[in-house]
Protein backbone atom coordinates (compact mmCIF):
# COMPACT_ATOMS: atom_id res chain seq x y z
CA UNK A 1 0.00 0.00 0.00
CA UNK A 2 0.96 3.66 -0.09
CA UNK A 3 -0.02 5.41 3.12
CA UNK A 4 2.32 8.41 3.15
CA UNK A 5 4.04 10.45 0.49
CA UNK A 6 5.86 13.75 0.01
CA UNK A 7 5.47 16.65 -2.37
CA UNK A 8 8.35 19.06 -1.91
CA UNK A 9 7.24 21.51 -4.57
CA UNK A 10 5.44 24.82 -4.79
CA UNK A 11 2.64 26.04 -7.04
CA UNK A 12 4.91 27.32 -9.79
CA UNK A 13 6.86 24.05 -9.97
CA UNK A 14 3.67 22.07 -10.56
CA UNK A 15 2.41 24.50 -13.21
CA UNK A 16 5.70 24.16 -15.08
CA UNK A 17 5.90 20.37 -14.69
CA UNK A 18 2.41 19.72 -16.07
CA UNK A 19 2.05 22.76 -18.39
CA UNK A 20 -1.17 23.85 -16.73
CA UNK A 21 -2.91 27.21 -16.35
CA UNK A 22 -2.01 29.30 -13.32
CA UNK A 23 -3.39 27.84 -10.12
CA UNK A 24 -5.79 29.87 -8.02
CA UNK A 25 -4.54 28.24 -4.84
CA UNK A 26 -1.15 28.42 -3.16
CA UNK A 27 0.52 25.08 -2.47
CA UNK A 28 3.32 24.52 0.02
CA UNK A 29 5.94 21.77 0.28
CA UNK A 30 4.89 18.89 2.52
CA UNK A 31 7.06 15.88 3.36
CA UNK A 32 4.35 14.03 5.30
CA UNK A 33 1.12 13.82 3.31
CA UNK A 34 -1.36 11.43 4.89
CA UNK A 35 -4.84 10.10 4.01
CA UNK A 36 -7.64 12.59 4.55
CA UNK A 37 -5.56 15.57 3.41
CA UNK A 38 -6.36 17.75 0.44
CA UNK A 39 -3.78 17.15 -2.28
CA UNK A 40 -3.12 18.53 -5.79
CA UNK A 41 -4.36 16.25 -8.56
CA UNK A 42 -3.82 16.55 -12.33
CA UNK A 43 -6.98 15.88 -14.36
CA UNK A 44 -8.13 16.32 -17.95
CA UNK A 45 -11.72 17.53 -18.21
CA UNK A 46 -11.35 19.13 -21.62
CA UNK A 47 -8.02 20.66 -20.67
CA UNK A 48 -5.29 19.51 -18.34
CA UNK A 49 -5.42 21.35 -15.05
CA UNK A 50 -4.65 20.91 -11.36
CA UNK A 51 -7.21 20.95 -8.60
CA UNK A 52 -7.31 19.86 -4.98
CA UNK A 53 -9.05 16.68 -3.88
CA UNK A 54 -9.28 14.75 -0.65
CA UNK A 55 -7.10 11.65 -0.48
CA UNK A 56 -9.56 8.89 0.39
CA UNK A 57 -11.82 7.68 -2.41
CA UNK A 58 -15.61 8.00 -2.02
CA UNK A 59 -17.48 6.29 -4.91
CA UNK A 60 -20.36 8.31 -6.36
CA UNK A 61 -22.85 5.70 -5.13
CA UNK A 62 -21.62 5.52 -1.52
CA UNK A 63 -24.19 5.95 1.24
CA UNK A 64 -21.55 6.72 3.89
CA UNK A 65 -18.55 8.96 3.14
CA UNK A 66 -16.55 7.13 5.81
CA UNK A 67 -15.77 4.53 3.14
CA UNK A 68 -13.11 6.98 1.95
CA UNK A 69 -11.04 6.24 5.05
CA UNK A 70 -10.52 2.70 3.75
CA UNK A 71 -10.15 3.43 0.05
CA UNK A 72 -6.86 5.32 -0.07
CA UNK A 73 -5.36 2.79 -2.51
CA UNK A 74 -6.69 0.81 -5.46
CA UNK A 75 -5.00 -2.38 -6.66
CA UNK A 76 -3.97 -2.20 -10.32
CA UNK A 77 -4.83 -5.85 -10.83
CA UNK A 78 -8.53 -5.40 -9.99
CA UNK A 79 -9.54 -1.80 -10.73
CA UNK A 80 -11.28 -2.68 -14.00
CA UNK A 81 -13.71 -4.98 -12.13
CA UNK A 82 -14.01 -3.66 -8.56
CA UNK A 83 -17.40 -1.93 -8.05
CA UNK A 84 -15.77 0.96 -6.16
CA UNK A 85 -13.29 1.79 -8.93
CA UNK A 86 -14.41 0.43 -12.32
CA UNK A 87 -16.39 3.49 -13.43
CA UNK A 88 -13.60 5.88 -12.46
CA UNK A 89 -11.08 3.61 -14.18
CA UNK A 90 -13.14 4.07 -17.35
CA UNK A 91 -13.76 7.81 -17.09
CA UNK A 92 -11.99 9.55 -14.17
CA UNK A 93 -8.27 8.87 -14.19
CA UNK A 94 -5.72 11.31 -12.76
CA UNK A 95 -2.08 11.94 -11.94
CA UNK A 96 -1.03 12.54 -8.35
CA UNK A 97 2.21 14.59 -8.15
CA UNK A 98 4.80 13.45 -5.62
CA UNK A 99 8.50 13.82 -4.96
CA UNK A 100 8.70 10.56 -3.04
CA UNK A 101 6.76 8.11 -0.89
CA UNK A 102 7.30 6.07 2.26
CA UNK A 103 7.19 2.40 3.13
CA UNK A 104 7.92 0.85 6.51
CA UNK A 105 10.46 -1.95 6.78
CA UNK A 106 11.25 -4.24 9.70
CA UNK A 107 14.69 -3.69 11.23
CA UNK A 108 16.99 -6.30 12.80
CA UNK A 109 15.65 -5.44 16.26
CA UNK A 110 12.07 -6.06 15.10
CA UNK A 111 11.03 -2.42 14.97
CA UNK A 112 9.59 -0.76 11.89
CA UNK A 113 11.32 2.21 10.29
CA UNK A 114 10.18 4.37 7.37
CA UNK A 115 12.11 4.39 4.12
CA UNK A 116 11.91 7.32 1.72
CA UNK A 117 11.68 6.18 -1.90
CA UNK A 118 12.01 8.41 -4.95
CA UNK A 119 13.09 8.44 -8.58
CA UNK A 120 16.71 9.29 -9.37
CA UNK A 121 17.25 12.59 -11.17
CA UNK A 122 13.53 13.43 -11.23
CA UNK A 123 12.12 16.22 -9.08
CA UNK A 124 8.40 15.51 -9.45
CA UNK A 125 6.97 12.13 -10.39
CA UNK A 126 3.38 11.19 -11.26
CA UNK A 127 1.57 8.49 -9.29
CA UNK A 128 -1.38 6.79 -10.95
CA UNK A 129 -4.71 7.82 -9.51
CA UNK A 130 -8.48 7.61 -9.81
CA UNK A 131 -10.99 10.21 -8.71
CA UNK A 132 -14.74 10.56 -8.29
CA UNK A 133 -17.45 13.03 -7.27
CA UNK A 134 -19.73 12.39 -4.32
CA UNK A 135 -22.80 14.45 -3.36
CA UNK A 136 -24.00 14.76 0.21
CA UNK A 137 -27.65 15.18 1.23
CA UNK A 138 -27.46 18.93 0.56
CA UNK A 139 -26.00 18.30 -2.94
CA UNK A 140 -22.57 19.61 -1.99
CA UNK A 141 -19.94 18.13 -4.31
CA UNK A 142 -16.86 16.41 -2.88
CA UNK A 143 -14.02 15.27 -5.12
CA UNK A 144 -11.83 12.50 -3.76
CA UNK A 145 -9.04 10.30 -5.08
CA UNK A 146 -7.06 7.10 -4.55
CA UNK A 147 -3.50 6.07 -5.43
CA UNK A 148 -3.13 2.94 -7.55
CA UNK A 149 -0.65 0.33 -6.33
CA UNK A 150 1.03 -2.61 -8.03
CA UNK A 151 3.45 -5.39 -7.14
CA UNK A 152 6.73 -4.04 -5.76
CA UNK A 153 9.80 -4.08 -7.95
CA UNK A 154 12.96 -5.90 -6.81
CA UNK A 155 14.38 -2.78 -5.13
CA UNK A 156 11.33 -2.29 -2.89
CA UNK A 157 10.22 -5.91 -2.39
CA UNK A 158 12.46 -6.41 0.65
CA UNK A 159 10.62 -3.55 2.38
CA UNK A 160 7.05 -4.03 1.16
CA UNK A 161 5.20 -6.24 -1.32
CA UNK A 162 3.33 -3.30 -2.93
CA UNK A 163 4.32 0.07 -4.36
CA UNK A 164 2.43 2.95 -6.01
CA UNK A 165 2.32 2.95 -9.79
CA UNK A 166 4.81 5.57 -11.01
CA UNK A 167 4.35 6.66 -14.60
CA UNK A 168 6.99 7.06 -17.23
CA UNK A 169 6.53 10.39 -19.03
CA UNK A 170 4.93 8.77 -22.10
CA UNK A 171 2.36 6.95 -19.95
CA UNK A 172 1.03 10.16 -18.39
CA UNK A 173 -0.72 11.24 -21.60
CA UNK A 174 -2.04 7.71 -22.20
CA UNK A 175 -3.53 7.59 -18.72
CA UNK A 176 -5.28 10.95 -19.00
CA UNK A 177 -6.57 10.44 -22.54
CA UNK A 178 -10.23 9.53 -23.12
CA UNK A 179 -9.38 7.55 -26.25
CA UNK A 180 -7.39 4.62 -24.85
CA UNK A 181 -8.74 1.12 -24.32
CA UNK A 182 -8.43 -1.09 -21.27
CA UNK A 183 -5.37 -2.93 -22.61
CA UNK A 184 -3.47 0.34 -23.18
CA UNK A 185 -4.38 1.57 -19.72
CA UNK A 186 -3.43 -1.64 -17.96
CA UNK A 187 -0.06 -1.63 -19.75
CA UNK A 188 0.71 1.65 -17.96
CA UNK A 189 0.23 0.08 -14.54
CA UNK A 190 3.58 -1.70 -14.24
CA UNK A 191 6.21 -1.55 -11.46
CA UNK A 192 8.76 1.20 -12.10
CA UNK A 193 12.28 0.12 -13.04
CA UNK A 194 14.33 -0.89 -9.99
CA UNK A 195 17.49 0.67 -11.41
CA UNK A 196 15.91 4.13 -11.33
CA UNK A 197 14.73 3.91 -7.71
CA UNK A 198 16.57 5.50 -4.79
CA UNK A 199 15.81 4.32 -1.23
CA UNK A 200 17.07 5.77 2.03
CA UNK A 201 16.15 5.42 5.68
CA UNK A 202 14.02 8.29 6.96
CA UNK A 203 13.63 9.52 10.52
CA UNK A 204 10.54 8.56 12.51
CA UNK A 205 9.25 12.07 11.85
CA UNK A 206 9.50 11.37 8.11
CA UNK A 207 12.19 13.99 7.63
CA UNK A 208 14.90 13.24 5.10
Amino acid sequence: MCGRFALIADTQSLEKRYHTPQLEIELFPNNNISPGMMIPVVVDTGEIHIEQMKWGFIPYWAKDPEIGNRLINARAETIAEKPAFRKSFATKRCLIPATGFYEWGIQEDGTKRPYYIHIKDQEIMSLAGLWDEWLDAEKHVFRTCAIITTQANSAIASIHERMPVIFKDADEAVWLSEENNTKDLMNCLQPYSSSDINIKLASQGLAF
